[in-house]
Formats: C-alpha cells, structure tokens, sequence
C-alpha cells in the first residue's frame, strides 16, 4: 500500500500509479501494471485487478465535485466497481456503484457531500476483467454567498455569483432573526451555473420576506 499525508483541495493526478508515490493525501493499493497511454492524454492509467483494490483521497476542507476517466478492461457484468465518500474513513457511502463499465474510456463527475473528507475508488467485487481509471481531480465546494437583492414591484430578485454547476441550491427566507430558533422557508431551488445564479420572483409576491440565505441542496 503506498499512503499520502493530507491534502487541500483543489488536488488531481492524472499517473504514473502503480509505481509512483502517490501524492499528498493519497492511497494507492493493490494497483496493477499501468495501462499506456492515459485516458486524458497524458502518462498512463490505474489499473485496478483485483477485489478490494483501491485508490483513496483524504482531504481538508469541503469538496464540491470529484471528476475522473474511467474504462472497463474486458470487465464482465457482475462485477462491482463503487466510489464512495466518508466523513470520517471507516464509515463509507456509495457516490456511485457500476456493474458495467464503458469498454472506450469516458470522463465522469460527482458531487460529493460537503462533510465528507475521504473519497475512494473501489473494485468491490471482481468475476472477470479489470477497471481502469486516471486523471481524478476533486475541486473545492464553492460556498454560495448572495450578493445582490432586489425588490421589484412585488417580486424579489436574488443573485448569487459563484455556484458550481452539477450541484443544487436553494434560496431561503425568513421574517425576523430574533426569535430562537430562526425558522428558516425554502422558496426556490436551482442548479448551479458557471455564470452566477439568480432566482427571480421568489418568493411569491404574498409573501415577501425580510432576509433570505442560500445553501447547497444537492441530493
């Protein structure tokens, strides 16, 4: 097994694996002879071949996405190939679990829980074949900040800058911020966009509120 310390985000590597020393944060076990060439074009590619084989990701901070090419090696159905996420690494939950896996290398991103800290990539369970992946990159969870209000007429319209798209946010109101606790109304939710956000006409125009938050809603 070779083990890295932590790391910040954003991080990525994109190989050499099963003889390189991996980089801060990371865990490379159980890895097989690189395929060659990568599948994002440069270096070459993990190959993972056997059961329980894994290349893991321990970080500080919130994730906001966690992106990688992936390809089947004559991987035969019936396998299980899992990318998990873990707040505390030893309790671990399912991203994305695969029985089939694409025979030409394909990008993929998912959107991990902000509290997680570790991230894993894991051939589960093996029949036949192998699975192989490269170029992982895991960039930091954008944390959405509202940064302009406007009332217009009866409907109020709500920007926020910086989001990332993939993930879901929601916009939030309530009445006062003295009474304990703060009941806090959902009244939009939209998906994240590389040009800033906006919620317009929310909430309804009865019932306009005094202040209003945004926050990460994503499943």
């Amino acid at each position: 097994m070779r083990v890295g310390a932590g790391e910040t985000l954003p991080t990525d590597y994109c190989g050499r694996w099963q003889y390189a020393a991996p980089p801060t944060g990371w865990t490379f076990y159980g890895l097989g002879l690189d395929p060659d060439p990568g599948y994002d074009g440069t270096n070459t590619a993990a190959k993972l071949d056997g059961a329980g084989d894994f290349i893991s990701i321990h970080y500080s901070g919130a994730a906001g996405a966690v992106s990688y090419w992936i390809k089947g090696l004559t991987f035969v159905s019936g396998g299980v190939f899992r990318v998990e996420q873990s707040i505390d690494g030893a309790d671990w939950s399912a991203l994305a679990v695969a029985t089939n896996l694409p025979a030409v290398a394909e990008r993929r991103t998912l959107y991990p829980s902000p509290a997680a800290r570790h991230l894993r990539f894991l051939y589960a369970e093996r029949v036949t074949g192998n699975v192989g992946l490269d170029g992982i990159a895991v960039a930091p969870f954008v944390v959405p900040a509202i940064g302009a209000i406007v009332r217009t007429g009866s409907a109020v319209v709500v920007a926020v800058p910086e989001t990332m798209p993939g993930r879901t946010y929601q916009l939030e109101a309530t009445d006062a911020l003295t009474n304990a606790p703060v009941v806090w109304t959902p009244v939009a939710a939209a998906g994240g966009r590389t040009n800033g956000l906006v919620f317009t006409n929310a909430p309804p125009p009865n019932a306009l509120k005094r202040y209003y938050r945004v926050g990460d809603a994503t499943p």
